[in-house]
């Protein structure tokens, strides 16, 4: 968590301060917000995400790149919404919007956020157009287990359905008609998606997702 509530305007304007000047003197604004504790991020005008800390990496990426990407593409769907009404009231001319939100983390925690976004037009560059700035207030609750697994099951059903006997044939299930060639080509994509590192994993992730009643695999 960042400083005290109280510290959160001082905190925003000098983030803000100092992004702007790196953007002006045209230095890469990083270097200025890397270790910074509070979830730094700077957006293009597209809503595109252009540059976060590593705060930012842990509290809303799950893992993901986000570089180039909408936040609807890696943030958790708690944070969408008012990820993208607030980006919507930056770009339609508001200088600057503070709120108050709640949403989950990849940890599977329901977390107490405030956030402050501001325009980055009067620094002159149009690759940055959103400044973002968000601190963890508490947490309001933590299933984690449950939470995670979920995400897990929702990211298995994005699988078609090919890929879904391939991943149970992987785990150790026999169905007819996967050959050996096409686990081979689509193994790593499939554990991509499912954010697993080895076939271990996706063993485990298959067995647990089967124990917890997500469905029946037939592992």
């Amino acid at each position: 968590m960042g400083n005290n509530l109280e510290n959160f305007e001082q905190t925003v304007q000098r983030i803000s301060d100092t992004v702007l000047d790196c953007i002006r003197q045209r230095q890469p604004p990083l270097a200025s917000i890397a270790d910074e504790p509070d979830s730094i991020f700077v957006k293009a005008a597209n809503g595109h995400t252009q540059i976060v800390n590593s705060a930012y990496h842990l509290r809303f990426t799950a893992g993901a790149d986000p570089a180039g990407k909408p936040g609807a593409s890696y943030l958790h769907s708690s944070i969408v919404d008012v990820s993208q009404r607030s980006d919507k009231m930056i770009l339609g001319g508001c200088s600057t919007v503070q709120f108050n939100h709640v949403g989950e983390d990849p940890l599977g925690r329901t977390l107490h956020f405030r956030t402050y976004k501001r325009s980055l037009q009067e620094a002159g560059d149009p690759r940055y157009a959103i400044l973002g700035i968000s601190r963890m207030m508490g947490i309001i609750a933590s299933n984690a287990p449950t939470t995670l697994l979920s995400e897990k099951w929702r990211r298995f059903e994005q699988l078609s359905p090919t890929d879904r006997q391939i991943a149970i044939v992987i785990a150790g299930a026999n169905i007819e008609g996967v050959s050996s060639d096409a686990i081979e080509r689509r193994r790593n994509a499939i554990l991509q998606t499912l954010e697993v590192e080895s076939q271990v994993e996706l063993i485990k992730l298959l067995v647990r997702l089967q124990d917890n009643g997500f469905g029946n695999l037939g592992i």
